[in-house]
C-alpha cells in the first residue's frame, strides 16, 4: 500500500479525501486493507498509460504519424481516461454513502474533480516517461515527439562530413 499511496501523498485533493482512499474505517479507528483504493487506481492508471503507449508506438505507428501534434491525441486519452477514473470512483463512493462518518462531511464534488485532475496529470507523466524510455523501438514514431538525442548527434556529425 504504501508504494501505491505514495504517488499520492501530496493530497492536493484533501487530506479527508486521501484518508478515504487509505481505507480509514470510523468502526475499527484504523486502516484497513479491504478499504484501501490506492492499489486499484495506480494499477489501472499506469495500465492506461502502458496501453496508450503501445497503441501509439507499437500498433499504429504509422509514418504520418511521426509528429508531435498526433503524439498529443494518446496522451489526451491517457489525461482522459486517468481524470474519468479518478473522478468515477470518488463520486462512486460519495453516492453510495460508503465514506466514513467522520470523513463524509469534508469530502465533495470538489475534492472528486480535484483528484480527477491530479490522476489524469499522473497518467500523462506516466505516459510521458514510457515514450521518454522505450520510444526507440518503434520503427515509424520513434522520433515522436521530438527526435532523439542520437539522432541529433549522427545527423550532425554527418553535416560536419559533408
Amino acid at each position: 500500500m504504501d508504494f501505491f499511496s505514495f504517488f499520492y501523498r501530496f493530497a492536493v485533493y484533501g487530506q479527508q479525501l486521501f484518508h478515504h482512499l487509505s481505507g480509514w474505517s470510523d468502526a475499527d479507528q484504523c486502516y484497513l486493507a479491504s478499504l484501501e483504493k490506492f492499489t486499484l487506481v495506480w494499477s489501472i492508471t499506469f495500465a492506461t498509460a502502458v496501453v496508450c503507449f503501445i497503441m501509439y508506438y507499437y500498433v499504429i505507428n504509422h509514418p504520418r504519424s511521426n509528429r508531435w501534434f498526433y503524439w498529443l491525441i494518446p496522451l489526451s486519452i491517457c489525461v482522459m481516461a486517468g481524470f474519468g477514473l479518478a473522478f468515477g470512483l470518488v463520486m462512486a463512493d460519495l453516492n453510495a454513502g460508503v465514506i466514513a462518518e467522520s470523513l463524509a462531511p469534508y469530502i465533495g464534488v470538489g475534492n472528486a474533480i480535484i483528484f480527477g485532475v491530479y490522476n489524469g496529470v499522473l497518467c500523462g507523466l506516466f505516459f510521458f516517461l514510457l515514450s521518454l524510455l522505450f520510444r526507440m523501438w518503434s520503427s515509424n514514431c520513434k522520433h515522436s515527439p521530438w527526435p532523439l538525442m542520437i539522432t541529433k548527434l549522427n545527423n550532425k556529425g554527418k553535416q560536419d562530413h559533408e
